[in-house]
Order: C-alpha cells, then sequence, then structure tokens
C-alpha cells in the first residue's frame, strides 16, 4: 500500500499559565487517569502540563471523557502504521490555548519511533489577549521522539513517552516538552483493510480514495459467479464516485468496458458516460474466490451529461476486497 512519507506532525499552541501547579494534585489525580487509560502529561518549557476539561469551573475543573483528549491508531498491513494522540488545554473564552497533537505515519514498534522533519508546521504559539500567533517547526538539532513501551491491541491500549523540540523559522524562538508520558485507550483502533487500493490520474491528476476512513468503507467489489458480472465501486467523498458494471469476466485478462446508459464516474451531481470512440478497458489481474479479492488495471475516457467537458482516466489501478455470489 502506498503511503505518505509523512512520518510524525506536532501541533502546539503555547502560553505561559502560572496559575495552576498540577504536581501539587499528584499523585491521586495522574493515578486515577492512569487507571482508565487516559493518561497524558508532560514538562511544558519547564511547567507540568495535561489536558483540561472544560465545564464551568476554569482550569481546575477536570472532567473525563474529555473533548479535550481523543487517539486514533490504525494499524497498516504494509508497515505504514498511523498514530495521532491528541490534548488541549484552554481558558474558558478559548481565547488562549495549549494543543499537542503527535502524528505518526510509519511503522510503529515497540522502542524509539523517531520524529522526523516535515514541511508543516508542528508547533502553533497562540494567544488573542496578547495577539500573539506563531508557527514553530521541528528541530533536527534535538533527539525528538516518541518510545513506546505498550501496545495492547486487544483491548486498544497504548503507551509510552515522548519528547521534542521546536523552533521558529528565523530561530529566534523554541520551545522544549520533555518528559511526556501517555497511557491511552485509544478512541479509534483499527487496521486498514487489505486489498484497500485504488487510484489513477484523471485528466492527469492523482485521484485515489481514502486511505484511512469512518463509518463505510469507500471500495468494494462484488461478483456473480453464474453471470460472470463484476460490479466495481470507489468513492473519496471530496472528488466524486468511479463505478464499473462489467459483464462476461471469466477470470484474469482484458475486457472492454461497455456500461451502456450506466455512467462510469459521478462528481458534483454531474454524470460521465463512456465515450465509445476510445478504448475503454479493464485489465483483471487477479480474481480470488478463497481470499475474496480482485485486482486490475484500467484506462478510459468519458464525457459529461451536457457534453461540455470530458474526463480520461489513465493508469488506473485498484485491489479490492470482493464479495463473491452464486
Amino acid at each position: 500500500m502506498k503511503t505518505s512519507s509523512k512520518a510524525f506532525l506536532i501541533l502546539i499552541s503555547f502560553f505561559v499559565i502560572s496559575s495552576c501547579d498540577l504536581l501539587n494534585i499528584e499523585p491521586g489525580f495522574y493515578r486515577e487517569r492512569k487507571k482508565k487509560h487516559e493518561f497524558f502529561r508532560c514538562d511544558f518549557n519547564g511547567e507540568e502540563w495535561t489536558y483540561s476539561y472544560q465545564r464551568s469551573g476554569g482550569w481546575l475543573d477536570w472532567g473525563w471523557d474529555s473533548p479535550n483528549l481523543r487517539s486514533t491508531f490504525f494499524r497498516n498491513y504494509d508497515n505504514g502504521d498511523y498514530l495521532e494522540l491528541y490534548a488541549n488545554r484552554e481558558n474558558d473564552s478559548g481565547t488562549r490555548k495549549q494543543t499537542i497533537n503527535i502524528i505518526y505515519e510509519n511503522k510503529l514498534v515497540l522502542g524509539k519511533n523517531l520524529l522526523k522533519d516535515t514541511v508543516d508546521y508542528i508547533v502553533e504559539v497562540s494567544d488573542d489577549d496578547r495577539d500573539l500567533y506563531d508557527r514553530y517547526y521541528l528541530d533536527l538539532d534535538f533527539d525528538n521522539f516518541i518510545d513506546v513501551t505498550k501496545i495492547d491491541e486487544e483491548n486498544g491500549v497504548l503507551k509510552g513517552t515522548f519528547q521534542f523540540r521546536a523552533i521558529t523559522k528565523d530561530g529566534k524562538k523554541s520551545i522544549k516538552v520533555l518528559d511526556g508520558e501517555f497511557d491511552l485507550k485509544i478512541d479509534y483502533w483499527r487496521p486498514i483493510p487489505k486489498h484497500h487500493e485504488f487510484e489513477c490520474l484523471l485528466n492527469d491528476k492523482e485521484w485515489k480514495i481514502n486511505q484511512y476512513f469512518y463509518g463505510s468503507d469507500p471500495l468494494g467489489a462484488i461478483y456473480i459467479l453464474n453471470s460472470r458480472e463484476f460490479v466495481l465501486q470507489a468513492n473519496n467523498y471530496d472528488e466524486g464516485v468511479f463505478q464499473f458494471y462489467l459483464d462476461s469476466v471469466a477470470g484474469k485478462g482484458a475486457i472492454n468496458i461497455n456500461q451502456e446508459n450506466k455512467p462510469v464516474f459521478i462528481r458534483s451531481s454531474r454524470n460521465y458516460f463512456l465515450d465509445s470512440s476510445f478504448n475503454n478497458v479493464m485489465d483483471i489481474l487477479e480474481i480470488d474466490s478463497i481470499e475474496k479479492f480482485a485486482r486490475g488495471t484500467f484506462n478510459f475516457r468519458a464525457i459529461g451529461q451536457y457534453w461540455d467537458d470530458t474526463i480520461t482516466v489513465s493508469n488506473g489501478y485498484f485491489d479490492s476486497k470482493c464479495v463473491f455470489y452464486k
């Protein structure tokens, strides 16, 4: 599976809070959070830090099931795992915020996982009252990492430590997060399914389905054994839906795409129908009723329903789960 080359993204908005010393709440406060696997803390530029929960009582009104704490872990079969740890602290009015959002997109292993460079900023500093807003980027001269000490896939729990340093582009400002710890019941824990690839060039622009998703699967196929009908649909929600209806698919091999009056692509309520003057072809590379998947390539050209635009799809490739019917 092709994945993004991004390794870690950490976003932090920073300001000084002197009225709340969380060390005075230890050990019972953190002990309860660890017990519930809702524990996330660190040394934030020399001050003890953890997430807040705003209901009515300000900085010291903490609670469980906090919207200021969430986490996601997708286990990718092809070594491109996705981990996001989000923790936020803000004042009652929301004018000042501290947010730590660690995103790791690589193989997650027990032990040290290095934070790597990214073109995106990794720190945000904002305080509306002081009209302050800065962006910080990972300081590559520092030992930036997340150290995973426990991956409990059965119960969906991750535990570990972290640290990093970030600087502004001009190098005049820096922040340092040390002694970070987390013990979290992951809110969204799921594997990325095998056979979940669909990509092509649509008018020479890359188009692909979402790798990580919630709710219904954006890619799926059906094969009817008796009639040899093959149906494939791919939806990335933002940029349209591909749908193929093929007859007489006996197995491997190339077959002309001929869908009569069915659109092959739908975008913004506009239907696109195959251009019969073009060589519209799908090549089935594998169709496996035991492992239940289908894989192949495709190319076609289609015309908008009002004949005012044309799309050309090239370098198409899919590897999809497939449901087999008699």
